[in-house]
């Protein structure tokens, strides 16, 4: 069986050369019958890695991530990728831009590859979960997370990180465990008090238990401390409209959508209102 290190080598080669993941250029191909005057060992000399060339594509790639545009950030982390294979944090921007593009597989391999690197950096730990979680196998993403929750659990003065508690939360929520999800939103908020990501993910978990008023009072004192940004803005309207209040929904939907989207998003809420409490759900974590 070939190694996870190369077939993720040969994966990016493949799509290199296909068009699909790059047009960086590639190494020179070594001659398939060398002459048979040149007896140097393989080993006597590598190829000279083009420094100023990877570091142009990590400015691309950075780039690209900072403008959203995820497809060329692929290409710039795939084109790092093909020539230093253990870069770490090219494999990481590889592996998050591919769940970014669509592509489930290719971000699963990358994600091992990046584990088989280095499996206990946070950056990799994180987001492998995340990654897990978004492609519905929460049960994984808790199993991905465990050491770094238990540890905290444990010892009682160590902090994961209040990322970890919303990965943890937010896999407990997918798996329709919001007792337990809840329970962990606030032991991170114990130690991350001021946590927006904490709290929104609080608030929502408290809409997937049908209670729609309590997450819009968590989340109307995140916009009052000029807290809130357009994620929280969309919750909080959703909250207020799963609580019956259209007027309220609409005045905070208002801030970042014109009259006509409100409109829709107003009767999205009252659609989901008529919903029995597991299909709403569903239909919740669907969006």
């Amino acid at each position: 069986m070939m190694p996870r290190r190369a077939t993720l080598t040969v994966l990016v080669a493949a799509l290199l050369m296909s068009g699909c993941a790059t047009r960086a250029p590639l190494p020179d191909a070594v001659a398939a019958d060398p002459p048979v005057s040149d007896v140097a060992p393989a080993f006597a000399s590598a190829p000279a890695v083009d420094v100023q060339g990877l570091a142009a594509l990590r400015e691309q790639a950075d780039v690209a991530e900072r403008a959203g545009d995820w497809a060329a950030a692929v290409l710039a982390h795939a084109g790092v990728v093909a020539v230093a294979p253990r870069d770490l944090d090219a494999l990481i921007g590889l592996a998050e831009g591919y769940r970014r593009v669509g592509k489930p597989l290719e971000a699963e391999l990358t994600w091992r590859a990046a584990r088989d690197v280095d499996a206990r950096d946070g950056r990799v730990v994180l987001g492998f979960a995340a990654f897990l979680t978004s492609v519905g196998r929460a049960r994984e993403a808790l199993t991905t997370l465990a050491p770094r929750v238990h540890a905290a659990g444990l010892a009682g003065t160590v902090d994961p990180g209040e990322r970890t508690y919303a990965l943890a939360g937010a896999a407990y929520d997918r798996l329709g465990d919001h007792a337990a999800a809840e329970s962990i939103y606030r032991r991170g908020l114990r130690v991350h008090k001021d946590s927006v990501q904490l709290r929104n993910n609080l608030a929502f978990s408290m809409i997937l238990q049908g209670r729609p008023h309590y997450a819009a009072v968590l989340l109307h004192d995140l916009e009052k401390a000029g807290l809130a940004g357009p994620k929280q803005r969309r919750n909080l309207a959703l909250a207020w409209g799963l609580a019956g209040r259209a007027d309220r929904a609409a005045e905070v939907a208002g801030k970042d959508l014109d009259a006509a989207a409100v409109q829709t998003n107003l009767g999205y809420y009252a659609w989901l209102r008529e919903l029995d409490p597991a299909q709403r759900r569903q239909a919740l974590l669907a969006g």
